[in-house]
């Protein structure tokens, strides 16, 4: 995968580095007995804009259905600590991912209300892989802002 710039409504920038989401591809749902899959994104925040550098893949005791992904192994948590300390607290998790058995995903009203509950009163990545295309959007620690692929 190429690396892809993301800009949001508010002027935010995030940079997807060149692979870090090509991991995921794998995941995405084309037969009917696909379940979803999700992960962490980890990255730095650079400013005010964001950059991917890697994810993680879903872990033996994540939840996983047709249609319901629910981040339960530690391993994810492991990455981001982690990366972490290997970066001098630089690098952390930066966002989510996670699968829809659509060809062009949005989210459902149970992502928006899991993100509400669990994310950080801070800027995240939220990405949503669909069969063929991805919805991105940003929650900027209160509200969900669009966010949108930048072209060169």
């Amino acid at each position: 995968m190429q690396e892809l710039v993301l800009v949001a409504e508010d002027g935010t920038k995030v940079l997807i580095e060149a692979g870090a989401l090509s991991p995921t591809l794998k995941y995405r749902q084309f037969e009917t007995s696909s379940k979803e899959a999700g992960g962490i994104l980890i990255g730095e925040y650079r400013g005010d804009d964001l950059r991917i550098l890697s994810v993680t893949e879903p872990g033996e005791l994540d939840q996983r259905s047709r249609c319901r992904f629910s981040r339960r192994s530690p391993h994810h948590q492991e990455a981001a600590n982690k990366a972490w300390l290997s970066s001098d607290s630089i690098q952390t998790h930066i966002g989510d991912w996670h699968t829809h058995p659509q060809d062009y995903p949005l989210p459902s009203f149970l992502d928006y209300r899991e993100w509400r509950k669990k994310l950080p009163q801070r800027p995240m990545l939220l990405v949503i892989l669909g069969r063929k295309a991805n919805w991105y959007g940003m929650w900027n620690g209160e509200v969900f802002i669009n966010v949108t692929e930048y072209e060169y």
